[in-house]
Formats: C-alpha cells, structure tokens, sequence
C-alpha cells in the first residue's frame, strides 16, 4: 500500500472546453477550475494526501504535471502554447510543500524521456506498484520509501522521506487506528460479533479514498490485522482456551470510495 494514491479523473471543466486559440495564461487559476480539481481529489494533495483546507487557502495550489515554463510547450517562437501548458490532463491541486519540492522539475528525464514522477491520474499507471511504507511500530516513526525507480524518484523529487508534516500526519492516524484495534482485541474476546463487525466496518470505512492519507491508512491496518491473526489472536486462544475466527477485512483499492 502506497503514498500517492489513485485518482480519477473527472471530466474536463467548463472554463478550459474551448478552441485552442482561446486560452489564456491564468487559465488554471478559474475557480470552476480548481473546485473541479479539489473535489476530484476529494480535496486532498494529489500526491502526500494531506487535506487541503484545513490548514487556509495558502496552503493549496495548482499543480501543472509538466511545468507551465517547460519547453514542451514553446512554439517555434519560444512562445507558450497555452492550450497545452493549461490542458485539463495536466492540472492537479497540490499541497504547498509538494508544489515546492517539484518546483520546475520536469517529470519525464529529458535525456531518455522516462517517468520520473507518478502521475496519480494517468491510466497506465498504478502508484501502489511503485511506492510503499516503511512501518515502525515500536518508535512510531513512519516513513516513505520507493519500491520502483519510479517511486524512488518521486519519493526524491517531493522529498517524502524528510517531510516533517508527514510524519506527524502518520503518527496522528496511527495512533487513532491502534485505539481502534484494540476495541476490536476486547469485542473479540467477549465474543461480541456486533461490535466486531461494526468495528471491522469502521476500520474499512477509514481506508476509503477520500480519508486523508488514505494509502498509509491501507497499509498500517493491513499490517495490524496480519500481526492480530498471526500472532495476538493465537496467544489469546492459548490464554482463554478458546478458538476465535481469524480477522478479515476487504481493504479498498486505487480511488474507492467506502460509504
């Protein structure tokens, strides 16, 4: 389970449906813009997933995937073809710190033209295959890693693995999910299956995409509840003389969203 998660791309907003020849510059900044890509990604950072309103409206800004100033997008004239720079498949929101780290990076190596960083709305690319989570448990000091060359350079170029605001964004729902697994611990022992089920339902519902860090949520409580049936449930058996069915939860994948 990985940092960027999956997102869907929604259909192109009104602002930028228009001939080629009418786009402007601030084309990206339209409001019907960025409300369009605020609620398809479910108002989150397209890439660490940190919410984005709940720090002020500074904290939140347009991404384009390809910097607006590359060369990709100059005519013969050196001039900016806008149609392009400002195309709805090369916008996404991002947090500040994400936008900051990227800078003017271009995505793609311009020597071998390869990906150098995920583009969570491309179709041909899942990001839970190229970058996971380094799971520390006993200290609580979570972290990224990248599982890819892919991952790794998108780990690199966004800087993941110094980023303090992740850390403590980790920690926070870490902390909220053992509070959970341990009720889940005491309703299995007193055999309570309502509140088992409930519990499992609730811990579900906390992977759901549209959940802040909801691939590192997916992750810790895959790796809780594998720990809970491989070992803490066995000990309890021994302990109680008493047979308890295994854990199972049906963890959801790229962009689902849990009602």
């Amino acid at each position: 389970m990985k940092k960027v998660i999956k997102i869907k791309r929604a259909n192109c907003p009104q602002s930028l449906n228009k001939a080629y020849n009418a786009f402007r510059k601030n084309d990206y900044s339209n409001n019907n813009v960025k409300e369009t890509l605020l609620i398809m990604q479910h108002r989150k950072c397209c890439y660490c997933e940190v919410e984005l309103d709940k720090s002020g409206p500074l904290t939140k800004e347009v991404e384009h995937y390809i910097p607006k100033s590359a060369d990709d997008f100059k005519d013969a004239s050196g001039n900016t073809q806008w149609h392009l720079a400002n195309s709805w498949t090369n916008l996404l929101f991002s947090c500040r710190n994400c936008n900051g780290k990227k800078s003017n990076q271009h995505p793609f190596d311009q020597c071998t033209g390869e990906r150098r960083l995920i583009d969570p709305t491309c179709e041909d690319i899942d990001p839970e295959e190229h970058i996971d989570f380094i799971l520390d448990e006993d200290f609580m000091m979570h972290n990224v890693r990248g599982k890819t060359p892919l991952g790794q350079t998108t780990s690199e170029m966004l800087q993941f693995a110094i980023r303090s605001d992740l850390f403590g964004g980790f920690l926070k729902v870490s902390l909220k999910i053992e509070g959970y697994i341990g009720e889940l611990i005491i309703a299995l022992i007193n055999g309570n299956n309502v509140k088992c089920n409930a519990m499992k339902k609730d811990l579900r519902r906390m992977m759901s995409a549209h959940c802040e860090f909801a691939a590192f949520r997916r992750a810790f409580i895959s790796k809780k509840i594998k720990r809970l049936n491989e070992e803490i449930i066995p000990k309890l058996e021994a302990e109680y003389n008493n047979a308890f069915d295994r854990i199972t939860i049906d963890i959801p994948q790229g962009a689902e969203v849990v009602e």
